[in-house]
Order: structure tokens, then C-alpha cells, then sequence
């Protein structure tokens, strides 16, 4: 079916190239170049998108029987059914590649993270105690104006000259009660900004037994990389994306394509390519550069050149891994994450049986050869202990998984490598 839609593509493609040459100079030279060329465009896509397709309805039968079996052999707690995402090769629909410099560059971005985390969460507390000093201030000057207005202007100045009848005009009782209240507020204020460790309002906190970015309604709709290994590319946006929604409480949808062609780490190496890449290196770039949204540059599934585009203020302040060594966290140093920074960048290793998930909680704990064994970036957004899982936000659309979400059980297919943190600028207002 996929590939008559193709071939019928191509033909719609090629017949609507025809017309819009009708009716124009049939001999001149530039134009048939350019109709050869676009003609050409089009067959080449229609070649690699079936390039790509690798499984037609039977194998991808065969393929769910094999997956199925072993679910029922092992008991796994997952549903599985055939799915867009099974028909093609894994390498085409993740993209994860980690960094050869990773032992040298993690630990040297962790110390430098949690520098800046240090500095902005600082500015962030300083922020809370001018805002309650303000607050004190305007108090003390609004109570001084009602008390003054209190006093008889014909016995303003006996007050000043006469302190024994100074608290004639004010109720004693009622204002020490007043100051009271405002010194031991304040003192408790204070106390808790002290104790802060995230410049998030209303955050959620490790204890909780269940809790996800998604459901509170800071998590972007979840997009479709296609066919290119851009999963770091669309981790990354994710993110950031969260990161706005949670700070700045602004709803974006952020280019993809312009960091698989723009983006470069602080050496000028390219963050990736449709053959793979990684989102530490977009964060390198997001430091100093910014990206541009969709409607600017549109993502087309393939490898472009960078477009120069105007600056934006999507850029990023600080970023992190939670481990010196990009390792796997634990399920608390996870949870920590998640309550201080947002959506956490991360990795996992995709397999037949994870392309084929439809619901409940993946737990095929697939072999590996160690922790760096992973293939695909992905944004957990939550956890919940009673599935004992983590909240998943996948790029492969909404038509995969739970709604382009999934839930994978703790340690599962090393989930976590990799896991980094984002912070937008601190919203001060």
C-alpha cells in the first residue's frame, strides 16, 4: 500500500511539473533545466523513501509473532502490535550516537553545569528576598500613611512633641499583632528560600509516588523525525521546549532542522546528521547561538544546508549531565532531575520489540555489552512507581506507542544513559 501511495506521488508530482510549464516557452533552456531537475528530485525521494521501507505487511507479521512469543514466554507487561515504525530499519528511526570524547567531556560540562545551576539558582533566591523586602516596604509605608491619616492635623505636632501621647492615635493591640504576623511571615519566607533547590513554582518533589510533565501540561505535542536519524535533534527541542513552557510559560514549536544543519559543538564539529548525532553538542551550540521555529525552517526529513536565519531569544543558559560521566542515574538522582530542571534529554536502546510497542510498561531488558549500548535519544518527562517506570516522550508521532508516549520500567534497556538537564533563563518579574 505504502509503496503505491509512493508511485502515485511520483506521478502526481510529475504531472503537476507539466502543467505548471504549459503555456510557456517550450525551447527555453533554463526552464527544461529546471523541470529535469525537479523531476529528478522527485524520483530520487521516491528511491530512498522505498529504500527505506524494509518490511512489507507479512514480515512485519512475522516480525510482532516472534516479539509476541517472547512477551508471553517472559511474562513482560507490554502490548505490542504492528505498527508505521516497524517497517524500516532501526538505524533509519533513531540516531543516538555517542560522543568518543565522552569520559573527558561529560565530567568537564557536569563541573561547568553545575557552576551555572549554582550562579542562576542564586540569582533566582536573591530575586525572592528583593521581592520580599519590597513587599515589607510598601507595608511599612502604606501602615505609616493609615496611622498618620488617624492622627488630627491640629495635634500633629503635640504627637511629636509629646511622646507620651504618640500611641493615643493607634491601636497599640492591633498593630504590634500586625507587625508581629508580618516579622514571623517574613522569617519563614526567607527560611524557605534558603532551602530552595529549583527556581520552578509549585514544583514537584522526589517523595511523590507518581508524577509527569506531560500531565501537568508543560510537555510540547510530540513530533515525527521520519526517516532520518535525527532523534538528538528532536530530544533537544523537546527540552527546551519544556524548559519555556515551565519558566517562561511560552508554547513553542522550535526547528529541528535548522540544529540538524546548523548546529555545531564548541570545536565546529556538527552535532549530527540524518546518519545520527548527539544532543549534548546542540546544547554547546544553544549556548552562544539560538534556534528559530518550525514555520521559519520546516523540517524535511533529509539532510539540508544551513539556512542563515534572523537571531531569537531561544537559546539556552546552562545545561548539564546528571552524572560526571554521562552514566546511568539512579531512579532518585532521575526523580531529583525531573523536580529541579524539567524534561530530561536521555537514551535508551531501541530493539523490533520497542518499535512495536502500543501500551503498558516496556520491560524487554534487552542484552547489552554495556552502558553506552543505546541507539536512540528520547525525553523522559515522569515516573511512576507503581508501574515502576519512568514517563517516555518519543519522536516517532502520535500514532506510536500511547499516543507517542511510552512508560519503560526502570533499568530497562539502559533507559537514562546520557541524561542531561536544560535551563532557559530564569523568569525574574
Amino acid at each position: 500500500m505504502k509503496r503505491s501511495v509512493l508511485v502515485l506521488t511520483v506521478l502526481m508530482g510529475m504531472a503537476l511539473f507539466s502543467i505548471s510549464f504549459q503555456g510557456q516557452q517550450n525551447g527555453a533552456l533554463g526552464q527544461k533545466k529546471t523541470f529535469k531537475e525537479a523531476k529528478e528530485k522527485i524520483i530520487s525521494g521516491f528511491e530512498s523513501e522505498k529504500a527505506k521501507i524494509v518490511r512489507g505487511p507479512e514480515e512485519m507479521r512475522l516480525m510482532l509473532a516472534e516479539i509476541q512469543k517472547d512477551i508471553v514466554k517472559r511474562n513482560l507487561t507490554f502490548v505490542a502490535e504492528i505498527n508505521e515504525m516497524m517497517k524500516y530499519r532501526i538505524a533509519d528511526i533513531t540516531g543516538a550516537s555517542v560522543p568518543k570524547d565522552i569520559d573527558v567531556s561529560a565530567s568537564q560540562q557536569y563541573n561547568r553545569g553545575q557552576y551555572l545551576w549554582g550562579y542562576f539558582l542564586e540569582q533566582y533566591k536573591q530575586y525572592l528576598r528583593d521581592k520580599i523586602q519590597d513587599d515589607r516596604d510598601r507595608y511599612d509605608e502604606n501602615d505609616n500613611k493609615k496611622n498618620e491619616g488617624t492622627i488630627d492635623d491640629s495635634d500633629r505636632d503635640d504627637r511629636y512633641r509629646d511622646d507620651s501621647k504618640k500611641d493615643e492615635y493607634r491601636d497599640d493591640d492591633s498593630n504590634k499583632k500586625d507587625e508581629q504576623y508580618t516579622d514571623n511571615t517574613d522569617r519563614r519566607d526567607l527560611d524557605r528560600i534558603e532551602n530552595l533547590d529549583t527556581d520552578i513554582e509549585n514544583n514537584p518533589v522526589p517523595t511523590m509516588a507518581a508524577f509527569s510533565w506531560a500531565a501537568r501540561g508543560k510537555v510540547t505535542p510530540v513530533r515525527f523525525q521520519n526517516t532520518c536519524g535525527s532523534c538528538w535533534a528532536f530530544t533537544s527541542t523537546a527540552v527546551i521546549e519544556s524548559n519555556f513552557l515551565i519558566r517562561k510559560k511560552l508554547d513553542l514549536d522550535l526547528s529541528e532542522q535548522q540544529l540538524l544543519d546548523c548546529a555545531v559543538d564548541n570545536a565546529g564539529r556538527r552535532a549530527g546528521s540524518c546518519g545520527g548525532g548527539w544532543y549534548g553538542k546542540v546544547f554547546e551550540y544553544l549556548m552562544k547561538s539560538s534556534v528559530t521555529t518550525e514555520n521559519v525552517v520546516p523540517y524535511k526529513n533529509s539532510d539540508q544546508f544551513c539556512r542563515p536565519v534572523m537571531p531569537s531569544q531561544y537559546k539556552i543558559a546552562a545545561w548539564g549531565y546528571l552524572r560526571k560521566d554521562a552514566g546511568i542515574p539512579t531512579v532518585e538522582e532521575m526523580k531529583t532531575a525531573l523536580c529541579r530542571y524539567g524534561p530530561i534529554a536521555a537514551c535508551i536502546k531501541v530493539t523490533p520489540a520497542f518499535q512495536a510497542y502500543a501500551s503498558g510498561v516496556f520491560n524487554e531488558f534487552a542484552a547489552t555489552y554495556g552502558q553506552r549500548d543505546i541507539n536512540h535519544a528520547i525525553t523522559i518527562v515522569g515516573w511512576n512507581d507503581a508501574k515502576r517506570a519512568y514517563h517516555v516522550k518519543n519522536s516517532w508521532g502520535s500514532a506510536w506507542g500511547e499516543n507517542g508516549y511510552c512508560w519503560v520500567e526502570y533499568g530497562c534497556n539502559n533507559i537514562g544513559y546520557g541524561a542531561t538537564w536544560v535551563l532557559v533563563t530564569p523568569e525574574m518579574k
